[in-house]
């Protein structure tokens, strides 16, 4: 939820972006609004990729609302930022640093499939 309003700040502003000039070109070839609305989704898809990044990286970064909202307990609510921050504050900084680097290499793989999701878009167009 924390991710939520940028991820669709990014996609309203991706979809006003596209050319409105193409809509009316197919719709003018006699495209059905189906086809029109495919092709609307998939010019709009890089962009609506690196939304769904940001929104991604948004919620893994996530401390205080986690915190707040559903504190930090065991096999409840604790989530990978939580138990870093609690290890870290315990004196754990071994612990805390490992999860930390399967965070982030939980964050590089995300972005690395979202950046080949976008590679092979770009290489259909």
């Amino acid at each position: 939820l924390v991710a939520l309003p940028l991820v669709a700040g990014i996609t309203r502003t991706a979809i006003s972006l596209l050319d409105v000039d193409l809509r009316l070109a197919m719709r003018a070839d006699g495209a059905s609004e189906t086809r029109i609305g495919r092709e609307l989704a998939a010019a709009a898809l890089p962009q609506v990729l690196v939304a769904a990044a940001a929104g991604f990286g948004r919620a893994i970064s996530e401390v205080g609302a986690s915190l707040m909202v559903g504190g930090n307990i065991v096999g409840q609510t604790r989530i990978m930022t939580t138990a870093i921050a609690l290890e870290a504050s315990r004196g754990e900084f071994a612990l805390a640093l490992a999860l930390g680097f399967v965070l982030l290499a939980l964050a590089f793989g995300v972005n690395a499939l979202l950046g080949l999701a976008g590679q092979s878009r770009a290489e259909l167009a």
